[in-house]
């Protein structure tokens, strides 16, 4: 039997069926009195009355969890929308990355974005690959925090080395992340034309996959606008590090 199945199983009701099959033929077999089968009743639906409840309180916390992240997303998405920037979607995730990929341009930087994301070639694929590929794409970046090397090495090193324009990858900067935030941007260092995204990483904004934090949601920094001034500046000091 699949175990997703067999843990999905209602085993509260079953026991509680058996119970009563038993107590049913223990009577048939005149083994037990009326007493005791009205006492064995009033515990199984005591339980079951027990179970309802705590059933009640789970839905009560996650739906109050539905709305505190509702609430969120509805106060990211007017305060930035004021500035000239966009909150992405979990639907809309991978449309919006791969077409930001596609307008890169220029000095491309990846800063704090988990080495992890990229472990599926599908990702490198479609967000990293087109950015080597891309002769208007003069060079990419990597800043990643010390404890994160390995990872680098192993899923995005190790793919970058085996690609056309690995040459336009950096040396990676090792640089600790105070803010928690992830960053991917091109035109960086320039006066116009910087667009970039950002991961938040925090709950409800992320979701742990394998141990890792993986972003559900992103905000499109768009050109020109309130923010992406302060974001670039962001990134600027970074890249003074090098």
């Amino acid at each position: 039997m699949n175990i997703k199945r067999l843990l999905k199983t209602d085993w509260e009701i079953i026991a509680g069926i058996l119970a009563a099959v038993g107590v049913i033929i223990l009577k048939l077999l005149h083994l037990v009195d009326a007493e005791i089968m009205l006492t064995l009743a009033i515990v199984l639906l005591a339980g079951l009355f027990l179970r309802e409840l705590r059933r009640e309180a789970v839905f009560d916390h996650f739906a109050e969890n539905l709305n505190q992240i509702e609430a969120s997303i509805t106060e990211l998405t007017v305060h930035y929308a004021d500035q000239g920037s966009t909150l992405i979607t979990p639907s809309t995730m991978n449309d919006s990355m791969r077409a930001f990929t596609q307008r890169a341009k220029g000095v491309c930087v990846f800063k704090h974005v988990s080495p992890f994301m990229f472990s599926k070639d599908s990702n490198f694929n479609a967000f990293l690959k087109p950015m080597l590929e891309h002769d208007t794409v003069s060079e990419v970046i990597f800043i990643i925090n010390e404890d994160e090397k390995d990872d680098y090495n192993r899923y995005v090193k190790a793919k970058i080395d085996t690609c056309d324009g690995a040459a336009k990858v950096a040396e990676v900067i090792i640089a600790e992340n105070p803010d928690g935030n992830g960053i991917i941007a091109f035109n960086c260092g320039l006066a116009e034309g910087f667009e970039a995204l950002i991961t938040f990483m925090s709950e409800p904004f992320m979701v742990k996959f394998n141990e890792r934090w993986v972003p559900k949601f992103a905000l499109h920094v768009l050109p020109d606008s309130e923010v992406a001034k302060q974001v670039s500046d962001n990134v600027r000091k970074y890249l003074a590090f090098r």
